[in-house]
């Protein structure tokens, strides 16, 4: 599977409309007005920890700590052929990534 290049910076649109959204749907019910509080804070409450669940699964690209997927395929074809050799395909490079993680488990104590 390739990774994505950048997150989808939609799903936080997703989260911003969906909170409008239940905000206009909760000023046209008819509830008193603790109910009213109360369901406001919960919307509040559930698209911030939306977002946190987000911010969390894209820290690794947020904090840049990511390679660019060229960058990376660049390396891994430098440095995992041998001199004279085609540059491998990025199926070959993926490949042997996948094989040396499975690799390193083994010989782990």
């Amino acid at each position: 599977m390739r990774k994505q290049s950048q997150p989808p910076w939609r799903v936080l649109l997703a989260f911003m409309l969906l909170m409008v959204g239940l905000l206009v749907l909760v000023e046209r019910a008819s509830l008193s007005s603790g109910s009213r509080l109360l369901a406001q804070a919960g919307i509040v409450l559930l698209v911030y920890g939306l977002l946190g669940l987000w911010l969390w699964s894209h820290a690794e690209f947020l904090t840049g700590t990511v390679q660019d997927e060229k960058e990376w395929f660049e390396e891994e074809a430098l440095t995992n052929s041998t001199p004279g050799a085609p540059p491998l395909t990025p199926r070959q490079v993926h490949f042997r990534r996948v094989m040396g993680r499975r690799f390193e488990k083994r010989q782990q104590p």
